[in-house]
């Protein structure tokens, strides 16, 4: 019975701790005073040790529920080593419903709930050349409050 048990603790354990998106990279950035300013540009690179197939680039927003938009508005861009690869673009990342106004995504404590999407499918990075990626936000507002962080996060493009 004792096998048994511990055969069963394993067995949850793998299971708990097996994730279905596997991360490849991330970064995060902290916003100071959940002030995000209009002209302030968030910008990382990654230099990877191997080859890295076809894959996703996610963002993470992490926002309070005062956060005052349906919607969060941004530019991005991404270039693999000076314009082998070069996307820019406009998009949004929709943080509540249209028509009720309801929070989507997860919620990680009563003042912080965390929206993920899919900002683009990046072509395979070979070993050694660089990924740059930067973002800024493009609302109405000069100051957009009530975002607490936004992440990079690279996966396999089949998850």
């Amino acid at each position: 019975m004792g096998i048994l048990r511990i055969f069963g603790c394993l067995f949850f354990l793998t299971l708990f701790s097996c994730s279905t998106e596997e991360e490849v990279w991330q970064t995060k950035f902290e916003i100071s005073d959940e002030k995000w300013l209009y002209d302030q540009i968030l910008k990382a690179e990654w230099t990877p040790g191997d080859d890295i197939p076809e894959s996703k680039l996610l963002i993470d927003v992490t926002h309070s529920p005062d956060f005052q938009y349906q919607n969060l508005y941004m530019v991005g861009h991404s270039e693999i080593d000076q314009k082998r690869y070069s996307n820019q673009d406009t998009f949004s990342v929709q943080l509540a419903t249209s028509n009720s106004g309801r929070w989507l995504g997860t919620t990680i404590s009563e003042n912080q709930i965390v929206k993920t999407d899919t900002i683009q499918i990046l072509p395979a990075i070979k070993k050694g050349q660089t990924l740059r990626l930067s973002i800024q936000q493009y609302s109405r507002d000069s100051i957009l409050t009530n975002i607490h962080k936004i992440e990079f996060r690279i996966i396999p493009a089949g998850s």
